[in-house]
């Protein structure tokens, strides 16, 4: 036997296991621990890095603010300057050239400042400090814009101190226009005199303090936006530096550099100085260097800890298994003395007692179960004789039962022999006579395709379990034939192994070709019924489901195999139809006695609760016996038929009348509209146009020969002609909007107000009016008319505003109980609400035409657009409040009906 398979002693698995236990879970615990120490640190660390960074902005920006007010206190001193320096501008005549700057520089301010003169060019023309001559501030520094504002507002302008960038000299600037705005005065404060107040305000102590606090710091440093380092003149940039910088300043943000090999870790953070109310940007950029070493270091340490606790662990462990492992074995092993003498055959062998209740108790038994092994090899060599005699009966038995049957018996050499057989296997292989077959000779006699299942077969017989199987063996003359194979092994009560089996064989050839003809031809009904697109059920006799096809399931709404097993009432029939009949009794009545029912129409139900129409063809199921197998029901869907029948139903009762109603009504009003047009046009429009006519040529050829009272009338009469022939425009318009025909489709109401605000562009010329188009929903509706009906809102919005001084027109949509409002709302001049029923009435006016002009037509015309979409229009207003229209636009049938009812808002 190969070493890794020799059996091992209980005692040294048992202790290999309780170590391997122990190992395992103290590298579990090792290595958790160390990971949350290891998460603990890096997220202390990144705590410590953020809040380092944030002290140093605050530091920084705290500072800032004390210089600054530091830099205040001297804009007393710099305006009385620049105010002085203003009056000697004046006093020369305005000529900067005639200045004398040096002797103002020595004689006013005692050599504090420097005088500067800026052209209109921002460029230094007259200064006291050489360096500074011809320095352009647009080109080299950027304050075009701000000396523009000056030279615009005037004034005194401070600035901060700054330090030059050549010279690092502290200097504080002022500037100030001259009255005639064609220079800028600058001053300039030579900060030797204010240095030692000012640098009693530094960064250098609270950055250092930062440095002591944080193990992670190795270095800070602080620059200028220019890239000059704060406290160190000697620092010399390259231009990789000066990138970092600028990337920092015109992202106005952070960045962080990790140092290939080292880990170090360099974050350039942006901190905003800037302030609107100076010239100078004092921003500065943090550069903060994180040494990765003291947390390497801390990491190294928790390694060595945890590594030294689980060795100390582990050398515990190993004491305390080999301990418990020797005291659970002790007993096992005088147990299995026992019980290996027993083996060898001295039945007689006492099996020492235990200290320890189970092993007591497992010694007991074994004493208990040698005294019936005894008893049993006795019996067993009394029914020896009875086992041949039944063995004879047996196979006696097997000649009438099965077409062939044997038993085989396993020898020494393991192979197998025939015992006796019964039967002849002829039939079965082709050969009518023959050697007998051991299992081998068999198993090349099985079809292919079902050596497996042989095989198998076998494998039971070794496994001791009995076993049928069916398997297809090769006749004579290239026939197949099928095989009903059963067997029955036989254990030997000394070593348990099988021994022997039993076997009987029956040719079912027959039988099989029955089951596979019988199993297409359902496969042929079920694929036909699962294809057809009708509804297929089959029902029991107390109105379950036991079957329904596909196309059932999916025309009901419910999941494949939902409803087998369901009463059919309550899941696809309803207790009663929508008119109060009971269906159920149908279904109850078709379980009963199909007969009365082969063909039917009823009423269904779908999960959703719809209702369908179903047309139904049943009958009952009977096998060969007569036997009932249910009832088939065959349905097919009748709904739109249905629907169709009560539609032409309705539409024949009532289409008459309609007709002849509809017919009258459109005559009578072709009539009076063909009238009222006739009239208008002939009879009103062209008098209109020979007064009109007749005082134009009055006014024109003869103005001359008039008086002023008389031209007055003529304009008056002119105007009032024109009018008429607006109002009489308006009067055809709204006779004609009720034959105008619809041309339906989506609207964009933004893009169309936006149209109609376009058009009306003259009305706000002059004035302040604010409008506002927001949450505008589409609509379905006539563009032209849905247009006419905002140009009428909007232009009375307008014109009813005119006495604001800002006029404020609201325009867009709400929805509201699943309905979208559309509104005009405005801060006019507004009406009584007690007139808001009267309002839409033609010729109906609230205000004096002399004062807000139009032909009381318009909001006729516009309810009557609405009208005709199928909407509603109202109206709320009040006196010097403002006015808001609302309306709706229903879907409509080209006549002015709506399709659907609306509701009222609130």
């Amino acid at each position: 036997m190969p070493l890794s398979l020799r059996p091992r002693p209980f005692s040294q698995i048992l202790l290999v296991s309780i170590v391997a236990l122990i190992v395992l879970v103290l590298v579990g615990i090792t290595v958790v621990d160390y990971a949350i120490a290891e998460r603990n640190l890096r997220d202390h660390q990144a705590l410590i890095q953020d809040q380092t960074e944030t002290d140093l902005v605050n530091a920084i920006e705290l500072v800032d603010k004390g210089l600054k007010l530091f830099d205040d206190t001297l804009n007393v001193q710099m305006q009385d300057g620049l105010e002085q320096f203003v009056a000697e501008y004046e006093r020369v005549g305005r000529d900067p050239a005639a200045l004398d700057l040096e002797r103002l520089k020595h004689e006013v301010f005692g050599d504090t400042m420097d005088l500067y003169v800026i052209n209109e060019s921002n460029m230094v023309e007259f200064t006291t400090y050489p360096p500074d001559q011809d320095l352009d501030f647009g080109a080299e520094w950027g304050l075009d814009d701000y000396l523009a504002m000056i030279r615009a507002e005037g004034g005194f302008f401070p600035d901060r101190v700054v330090r030059e960038a050549d010279s690092s000299i502290l200097r504080k600037y002022a500037y100030m226009p001259t009255p005639d705005r064609r220079y800028v005065l600058e001053l300039g404060l030579i900060g030797e005199r204010f240095r030692k107040q000012r640098q009693e305000l530094q960064y250098t102590a609270t950055i250092e303090d930062v440095k002591a606090l944080n193990p992670y710091v190795e270095d800070i440093r602080v620059f200028t936006v220019y890239g000059k380092q704060v406290g160190n003149k000697s620092f010399k940039p390259d231009d990789e530096f000066l990138e970092r910088i600028d990337r920092v300043v015109a992202s106005k943000s952070s960045f962080s550099m990790l140092e290939p090999g080292t880990g170090r870790k360099t974050v350039y953070r942006y901190v905003d100085l800037f302030d609107e109310d100076y010239a100078s940007d004092l921003s500065m950029v943090l550069e903060l260097t994180f040494n990765p070493r003291p947390i390497q270091e801390a990491l190294t340490g928790l390694v060595f800890y945890h590594g030294m606790a689980a060795l100390l662990a582990l050398l515990l462990g190993l004491l305390t298994a080999n301990f418990v492992t020797n005291r659970l074995t002790s007993p096992i092993r005088g147990l299995v003395g026992d019980v290996d003498a027993i083996a060898q055959g001295d039945l007689d062998h006492p099996v020492a007692p235990s200290q320890t209740r189970e092993f007591s108790v497992l010694g007991t038994s074994i004493a208990s179960m040698v005294g019936q092994l005894k008893g049993t090899i006795e019996q067993l060599r009394q029914h020896q004789v009875s086992l041949s005699e039944s063995e004879d009966r047996y196979r006696r038995t097997l000649d009438l039962v099965s077409d062939y049957a044997y038993s085989m018996e396993r020898q020494p050499d393991g192979s197998w022999r025939r015992v006796w057989e019964s039967g002849n296997p002829g039939p079965v292989t082709g050969e009518m006579s023959g050697p007998s077959r051991t299992p081998e000779e068999w198993s090349a006699l099985v079809h292919p395709d079902d050596r497996g299942l042989f095989e198998e077969h076998l494998r039971r017989i070794e496994a001791n379990e009995p076993h049928q199987s069916e398997f297809r063996v090769l006749a004579g003359g290239g026939e197949t034939r099928w095989f009903n194979y059963r067997t029955m092994p036989v254990r030997d009560p000394v070593d348990g192994h099988v021994r022997a089996y039993y076997a009987v064989g029956q040719d079912v050839t027959d039988r099989k070709l029955n089951e596979i003809a019988l199993r297409e031809s359902e496969e042929k009904y079920r694929q036909l019924v699962e294809d057809a697109n009708s509804i297929i059920l089959r029902l029991g006799p107390d109105g379950g489901i036991w079957y329904v096809n596909e196309y059932a399931e999916q025309f009901f709404g419910y999941e494949p195999g939902e409803l087998l097993g369901r009463d059919a009432i309550g899941t696809i029939v309803p207790e009663t139809d929508e008119e109060g009949n009971p269906v159920g009794d149908i279904v109850h009545g078709i379980c009963r006695d199909p007969s009365e029912y082969t063909i039917n129409q009823n009423e269904n139900m779908r999960k959703d609760g719809s209702r369908v129409f179903v047309s139904w063809t049943n009958r009952a199921i009977h096998d060969d016996d007569g036997t009932p197998l249910g009832i088939l029901c065959i349905g097919n869907d009748i709904t739109r038929l249905k629907e169709a029948e009560g539609e032409n139903r309705r539409l024949t009762e009532n289409l008459e009348e309609r007709v002849r109603q509809r017919t009258e009504d459109l005559a009578a009003t072709n009539r009076e509209l063909e009238s009222f047009t006739y009239t208008v046009s002939h009879d009103l429009r062209a008098p209109l146009r020979a007064i009109d006519g007749y005082t134009y040529i009055l006014l024109n050829e003869h103005r001359p020969e008039l008086s002023d009272t008389a031209r007055r009338y003529l304009e008056q009469i002119s105007e009032n002609a024109r009018r008429m022939a607006r109002l009489i425009d308006d009067l055809l318009n709204f006779s004609r909007m009720g034959r105008q025909s619809m041309n339906l489709r989506e609207v964009d109401l933004s893009d169309l107000v936006n149209e109609v605000l376009g058009e009306l562009g003259g009305e706000r010329q002059g004035r302040d009016v604010r409008i506002t188009t927001a949450g505008l929903a589409s609509c379905r509706g006539d563009p032209a008319l849905v247009k006419q009906i905002y140009s009428n809102l909007i232009g009375n919005a307008l014109k009813f505003t005119r006495a604001r001084e800002v006029a404020e027109i609201d325009i867009g949509s709400v929805e509201r109980d699943g309905e979208q409002i559309f509104f005009v709302r405005d801060n006019g001049v507004g009406f009584d609400q007690k007139y808001a029923g009267t309002l839409f009435k033609v010729f109906h006016r609230l205000h004096d035409a002399r004062e807000y002009e139009g032909t009381g037509v318009g909001l006729a015309i516009v309810k009557r657009i609405v009208e005709r979409h199928g909407g509603r229009i109202w109206v709320e207003s009040e006196e010097d409040r403002g006015t808001t229209f609302y309306f709706t636009l229903g879907e409509e049938n080209g006549d002015g009906d709506a399709r659907g009812e609306g509701h009222s808002a609130g």
